[in-house]
């Protein structure tokens, strides 16, 4: 019988750096938007004035659904 030569194995162990992307400008706006329209229809519930969330709701919804289409609308085509 011959003895085989045996190498090590040269292992490497290197951390992996997990990034979080900083959200931009359009979403932080978008996001102040959606709160303040929220806050906004909140106030005349809170005060039982139906009259005025209907209109604030009847202004305000149109805006807000195009912000919320923009950002949770279908994705990138072919992806």
């Amino acid at each position: 019988m011959s003895e085989e030569k045996v190498e090590e194995a040269v292992v490497s162990i290197e951390p992996q750096v997990v990034s979080i992307p900083e959200p931009n400008q359009k979403f932080i706006i978008a996001l102040a938007i959606i709160i303040g329209y929220m806050i906004v229809l909140l106030i005349p519930l809170l005060m039982r004035d139906l009259e005025t969330f209907k209109i604030a709701a009847a202004v305000l919804s149109g805006p807000v659904g195009t912000i919320i289409g923009y950002y949770f609308g279908t994705g990138r085509e072919g992806a």
